[in-house]
């Protein structure tokens, strides 16, 4: 071999340095690679752990979101007349359901004749257990249905005058557990 040609390689002092520099950038550059990947991962994770959490928190919101206009419209279906007029005379008749007479009060016999009928069907609130009650001065003076007070719960009340005295009249519902 010629004395001025260098030779790289393991036993060579020179050559072996560069061949293990080149081995330091390369393992460095894996663990690089390596941290970055563990690094995008976990953030990833993170970020789709928090989507879940927002989106299943926005469902239960937008359900008793929901559950609340339902009951809201109901309460507001009872304060009418109801169809026909006299449906307490007839409860197998009855198209829409109303408490009110013609003066829009609470009618005493539309009020025990709401004990016959399917409510919550004509109210539309058949995916939840209602209650309707009938207070004045926080006393109850009559009640018909149940709800789940351990459940996601929906209230809604209305000033009404029964027997020409104000009373509460209050809508509760909760969800079914089937």
């Amino acid at each position: 071999m010629a004395p001025n040609k260098k030779i790289y390689g393991p036993s060579t002092g020179e050559g072996s340095w560069n061949v293990e520099r080149t081995r330091r950038r390369f393992f460095k550059g894996q663990t690089f690679l390596i941290d970055t990947f563990a690094f995008l991962s976990a953030s990833m994770f993170v970020v789709i752990l928090f989507l879940f959490m927002l989106s299943t928190t926005n469902n239960f919101r937008m359900q008793d979101e929901r559950m609340q206009k339902a009951i809201e419209n109901a309460a507001d279906a009872l304060m009418a007349q109801g169809d026909p007029i006299a449906w307490e005379r007839n409860v197998s008749g009855v198209h829409i359901l109303g408490l009110a007479d013609r003066r829009g009060r609470i009618d005493p016999s539309k009020l025990s004749a709401l004990n016959q009928t399917d409510f919550t069907d004509f109210l539309s609130l058949n995916p939840y257990n209602v209650s309707i009650k009938l207070l004045k001065g926080g006393v109850q003076v009559y009640s018909t249905g149940w709800y789940n007070s351990s459940a996601r719960v929906g209230v809604a009340e209305r000033l009404v005058l029964y027997n020409n005295s104000p009373h509460t009249l209050r809508i509760t519902a909760s969800e079914e557990f089937k």
